[in-house]
C-alpha cells in the first residue's frame, strides 16, 4: 500500500521523476519522464539512462549525472529523436546502506524560455524604437525618489554611465535651469494615474 501511495505521489508531480540503480539503470520512470525524454516507461525501465538520450549534444546533462549536486541547473537534453528540450534538473543520491540510487527531478522549461525570448525581443524592439525617435523611457518612485532610465537617455540629457540610468528626482531637478524649475515642478505635480505622462520643455 505504501509503495502504491509513493508511486501515486510521483506520478502526480508536475515534473519528470527518474531513479537509477547503482549501475545507472532506470528503476523509476513517471509519465512526465515519458514526455520529456520521448520514451515510454516500458522501454526505459531496466535500461541505462544514457542509452535513452542522444549520443551527441548531452555533455552538460551527462556531467550533471556524475556531479549529483542536488540543486537545480538548467541544461538542454537532446532526445533520441534529436529533439532539444530545455530543462531544469536536480540530481541527488539516496538509498539505504551501501545501495545508493541516483534520482533526477526534471522540469521542462520550454514555455518559460519562449516567454523570456519574447520579452527580450520586445525589449530590443522598444530600444530600437527609442533610438530612432530620439526618446528614452524612465520610472520614478516618489516614495524613494529613485529614478531608473533607459540607456538611450545619455546623449539626450548629456549624462554618462550610472548617472544616466540610475538617478534621483532631486538630482535631476537640480540640473533644470533655475528659471524653469517652478514650471517644471507644476508639470510633475499635475501627474495622476489618469494622466501619467507629460509634455514640456525646459533648459
Amino acid at each position: 500500500e505504501s509503495e502504491g501511495h509513493f508511486k501515486g505521489l510521483v506520478n502526480a508531480l508536475w515534473a519528470a521523476v527518474v531513479s537509477l540503480d547503482p549501475q545507472g539503470r532506470v528503476v523509476l520512470w513517471n509519465p512526465l519522464a515519458e514526455i520529456v525524454f520521448g520514451c515510454s516507461g516500458a522501454e526505459a525501465v531496466g535500461r541505462r539512462l544514457t542509452d535513452l538520450i542522444a549520443v551527441d549534444g548531452n555533455t552538460a546533462f551527462r556531467q550533471l549525472l556524475e556531479k549529483r549536486t542536488a540543486h537545480y541547473e538548467e541544461v538542454v537534453v537532446r532526445t533520441k529523436s534529436g529533439r532539444d528540450v530545455p530543462v531544469e534538473v536536480s540530481v541527488f543520491e539516496a538509498g539505504v546502506g551501501l545501495t545508493k540510487w541516483t534520482n533526477l527531478i526534471v522540469r521542462d522549461i520550454s514555455d518559460r524560455r519562449q516567454i523570456e525570448d519574447e520579452l527580450r525581443n520586445r525589449d530590443l524592439r522598444l530600444r530600437q524604437a527609442l533610438q530612432v525617435s530620439r526618446s528614452f523611457s524612465f520610472e520614478w518612485d516618489p516614495a524613494t525618489d529613485k529614478v531608473a532610465r533607459s540607456m538611450e537617455c545619455g546623449p539626450l540629457l548629456g549624462l554618462h554611465g550610472d548617472e544616466a540610468t540610475q538617478d534621483t528626482g532631486r538630482k535631476f531637478f537640480q540640473r533644470v535651469h533655475p528659471e524653469d524649475r517652478e514650471r517644471f515642478s507644476e508639470v510633475i505635480r499635475a501627474l495622476t494615474p489618469e494622466r501619467p505622462s507629460y509634455t514640456t520643455t525646459y533648459r
